[in-house]
Parts: C-alpha cells; structure tokens; sequence
C-alpha cells in the first residue's frame, strides 16, 4: 500500500535547504522553543502571544522553531493547533520532523525513529506499537495511512528548513538547528540546519534564533539566540519576542499554565554549548 503523499515524504533535501524570505515584520515577531508534543504548553503560549500582541499592535508572526513532535504526550494535538493557526503561524522543520517524514516514507529503513520519541507520537493518534513490533513495510505502510490525517502530513512535507525576516531593520533567520556560518545562505545543508553540525557560531550580518540546543534559560547575544528549554522535561516552554524599537524579550510558559513575559538578558562573550 502507497502511503499518502509519497513523492513528497520520499524526497532527500540534504542539497535543498530551503529557507524563505518573508521580508520585513509588520508587527511583533514571536519565536517558540521546541515543543515536543506538549499541546497544553503550546495553547497557553498561543493564548499569551495573542495577549501580548494585541497590546503592542501590528500584525503578529509566530515561528515554532522545529521538534513539534515527539516524546511528548500530545504530538497530534499540537499539529492540530498549528493546522489550525492560519497564515500568522509559522513552523520550520526540526530534525525530529525529518525523522518521522523518513519513517512513513520507508518504516523499516528508518526504525531507529521510533526510540527517540516516534513511539510517543504514533500513540498520540492511537497507533500502539512496541519495540518488539516487527510488521512488514506494507503492514506499516496501512497503519500510518489509516491513523496520521492527510492534513498533518501536508503541514509537515510543506515545513521549510528556515525563515528570513528583517525586524526593525535587523536581519534574524530562524532555523531548527542553527547555520553554518562557512557556506553561503542558499547553500546550507540539512546537516547544519536540523542537527547543528557545523553549524555553531556567528553568521555574518545575521542573527540566528534557533531551538534544538537545550539550555537552562534563554540565552541572547548579537548574533545568537537559543530558546529551547526542554519543555518535555522541565515544564517550561519559552518565547522569544522580536519587535520595531523592542529589546528581545521572552514569555515564559509552564505547566501551571502561567505566562510571565520579561526582558532578555544579553549574554556577554561566548554563549555556552547546551545539550541536545
């Protein structure tokens, strides 16, 4: 049995990193850390951001930075509200994306996914499966295509590795992973942008805002942000706020349910490493 949208899930893009233009921001710009799966998180920081939006004016654009999905309890749920957002929420592709694009489009050849959190996602549409589980390409192949919706597949085979956007006359680009900062903006690899290799540092004329890197609290500089705080395991998901004559900001989210939204501090030298 051919799984829905086949050609799409079955492309390589290692040599077709797209990352789209979107030219000034109209209003704030919002970036969301890695929300693997946590639905209740991502409702709350959409509930905030339009608080916090509607207070500054101007037409807001949100960005989840990749690894919507996985490990978390919810990963169909948080597809559901990004499916339902409209054109003010943005996604880009988190290597945990690429994961499961791989797995549907060949289980047996890209098995591993399922350890590193595919099994929670699966069960989140009601799919159970077991490390045990040995079902034949074909078998898979009816599984998927009878629990995972036609629209959700769209959203994920359509998510670009990356978006460009000028705020206040300061050019940001948001990935998953980061840039390398060696090869040119049209001639990065997937490599770079989903799993950070050689993707580490500064790129000219640029500042990257990026998830992937879990650290303890936000960490800005000129020409680096990271905002992945482990929300799966610490409860905690962050937001960037980028905007016209604004100081970085970040909305912070927990599993309360609470939204407290407080200036950036910038980081001075080197920013650390994180874990992954």
């Amino acid at each position: 049995m051919m799984l829905r949208v086949p050609r799409l899930l079955r492309q390589r893009s290692e040599d077709r990193v797209r990352i789209a233009d979107l030219g000034a921001a109209l209003g704030p710009v919002y970036a969301v850390g890695d929300v693997h799966g946590c639905s209740a998180l991502l409702r709350a920081a959409l509930r905030g951001i339009r608080h916090d939006a509607a207070a500054l004016g101007g037409e807001a654009t949100v960005i989840l930075l990749g690894d919507m999905i996985d490990r978390g309890p919810d990963s169909a749920g948080v597809l559901d509200l990004v499916c339902a957002g409209g054109g003010g929420l943005l996604g880009v592709l988190g290597n945990h994306e690429r994961m499961m694009l791989s797995f549907m489009a060949d289980p047996p050849a890209s098995r591993d996914w399922l350890g590193l959190g595919g099994f929670e996602t699966l069960r989140s549409y009601g799919l159970t499966l077991s490390p045990q589980d040995s079902h034949g390409a074909r078998r898979m192949g009816q599984m998927l295509a009878a629990h995972i919706p036609d629209a959700h597949l769209a959203l994920l085979g359509g998510l670009p590795h990356g978006y460009r956007l000028n705020v206040g006359g300061r050019d940001y680009v948001f990935t998953h992973a980061g840039l390398d900062a060696t090869r040119p903006l049209s001639a990065q690899r997937e490599a770079s942008v989903l799993w950070g290799r050689n993707g580490a540092g500064g790129y000219p004329g640029l500042c990257v805002v990026q998830g992937h890197v879990v650290v303890g609290a936000p960490q800005v500089s000129d020409h680096l942000i990271r905002i992945d705080t482990g929300a799966c395991t610490s409860g905690r998901l962050s937001v960037l706020r980028l905007g016209a004559g604004l100081g970085p900001a970040v909305l912070t989210i927990t599993a309360a349910g609470a939204a407290e939204i407080a200036q950036a501090p910038t980081a001075r030298g080197r920013i650390d490493r994180g874990s992954h």
